[in-house]
């Protein structure tokens, strides 16, 4: 039950974020002021209290997930913003590896058809790639 309400409050912030990157291409980071500490008590209380088998499998994959993100935002392969979702999602799911995985699959299919070389914003992406990992996780 409380592996739900994480997904509901995760797509209910990223949808937002997503809705303003595609809108106007910049997300306040009030956003994510709001949205980490959330997921990290929604996260650290289903693990401690439902799941505590899965804490190392969750340790290492936020800790993946979070290098790899500020790995491609040093690299200017995404924004700010995109790393700033994509380091909320590893600190909420231990299925955050997937959906890193599931995004970067995504941009890399719409960077092969981008014949007209415009930019692709992430934050959709990044809420694709996070929806597909439900069935996996729920």
């Amino acid at each position: 039950m409380l592996e739900v309400a994480l997904y509901a409050v995760s797509f209910v912030f990223l949808g937002y974020a997503s809705w303003r990157d595609l809108k106007t291409r910049e997300v306040s980071n009030k956003v994510w002021l709001f949205y980490a500490p959330v997921i990290l008590l929604f996260a650290v209380v289903d693990l401690w209290v439902f799941r505590p088998y899965w804490i190392m499998a969750y340790v290492v994959s936020a800790g993946v997930v979070c290098v790899v993100s500020l790995g491609l935002w040093s690299l200017r392969v995404w924004g700010g913003a995109d790393a700033k979702a994509m380091l909320c999602v590893g600190m909420g799911f231990v299925v955050a590896l997937l959906a890193l995985a599931n995004c970067l699959i995504l941009r890399l299919g719409m960077e092969l058809g981008n014949r007209r070389r415009r930019e692709i914003p992430m934050l959709p992406l990044i809420l694709l790639g996070l929806l597909f990992t439900v069935p996996f996780a729920v």
